[in-house]
């Protein structure tokens, strides 16, 4: 019986939201859990993103994956509930199923979410003298690259 209330509060339903760290206590169902961990051992997820935009939380579980961090996508579609719930409430979160892996998740993201390299100053052309925005390596108009002094 208890198991069905975690259930449902690890779906988003009725829980109060922050836009602080949250953590949520779920019952483990046994898929795809390691080989120590029992079906009855609960686990605390920590909310570590939240964001309206779709494609950002999407690109954000990619990039954690893909440095081996489990983590989960909640409320994906309740952007249709805006107007009916407050805006911040309908937003996307990203949850980290291993609190062990919270803080390298926060740096990832960080690092994931950073300005690239180069994109922040324009840079003079020297030889038709527009101002080219940082992360071209060439000039749009007549194609000169950036000399030594220039470069970002």
């Amino acid at each position: 019986m208890e198991s069905r209330d975690r259930k449902g509060d690890a779906t988003g339903a009725g829980r109060d939201r922050g836009r602080d760290e949250t953590k949520s206590e779920t019952e483990t169902e046994g898929k795809g859990e390691t080989e120590d961990s029992s079906p009855a051992e609960s686990k605390v997820m920590t909310s570590v993103y939240s964001t309206q935009d779709l494609l950002i939380i999407g690109h954000l579980r990619n990039v954690l994956v893909n440095e081996g961090i489990r983590c989960d996508v909640r409320t994906p579609f309740l952007s249709a509930a805006k107007g009916d719930i407050p805006v911040t409430d309908c937003w996307s979160e990203l949850w980290i199923l291993d609190d062990d892996d919270v803080d390298r998740a926060r740096e990832v993201i960080g690092a994931a979410l950073a300005p690239s390299t180069g994109t922040e100053r324009p840079w003079p052309c020297p030889k038709c003298g527009e101002s080219i925005d940082g992360q071209f390596d060439v000039c749009w108009q007549c194609g000169s690259a950036p000399t030594s002094g220039n470069s970002t």
